[in-house]
């Protein structure tokens, strides 16, 4: 019984941490939830009411899905393709990073976004917990999920609404 009992306690503990081998969403959904998630993201509050600017790395196929998703939000957004990590993203609000991306790039990217506290997402949600980002959706019983790193995304000065994350499957949360 005592066995059981640790083995379950392992388990439990285990268990908030493993993310490995998640589906991943496709795209074109990736894109539509994250502009929905800006509504609900208090950092972005004021610049609902002039224009948000995301930036995607090196991946004009995801660029045409943000392209079409931006289609029905009430807000502006502009949408810039950054082909290399040497180009400054200073100026934009969200980075979204592709599945695939190397993790020197990432690496790269990530040092970027947190010197200018700007809200990073990754396609692949097995990377965020490993490479410190701060938002990815992956499929649970058919429906979307969403994945917050809350150690990232304070790190980077966002603010999720309760609404996002009382949905969302929310890690590293620092006590």
């Amino acid at each position: 019984m005592r066995k059981k009992i640790a083995i379950l306690f392992i388990i439990s503990l285990l268990l908030p941490v493993i993310v490995q081998g998640l589906d991943v969403i496709p795209e074109d959904m990736q894109a539509v939830l994250v502009l929905k998630i800006i509504s609900f993201t208090k950092n972005f509050e004021k610049l609902l009411k002039s224009e948000v600017t995301i930036g995607i790395f090196n991946n004009d196929e995801i660029l045409q899905h943000f392209y079409t998703a931006s289609k029905k939000v009430s807000f502006k957004i502009q949408l810039i393709s950054l082909p290399d990590t040497s180009i400054s993203i200073e100026k934009i609000n969200i980075l979204y990073i592709p599945k695939g991306t190397s993790q020197t790039n990432i690496e790269a990217l990530n040092k970027q976004a947190k010197k200018f506290k700007v809200l990073t997402v990754c396609g692949d949600p097995d990377v965020i917990l490993d490479r410190n980002l701060s938002l990815s959706f992956y499929v649970l019983n058919e429906s979307p999920k969403i994945l917050v790193n809350m150690k990232s995304s304070k790190e980077e000065g966002i603010s999720f609404s309760g609404k996002v994350l009382g949905l969302a499957d929310v890690r590293n949360i620092e006590k």
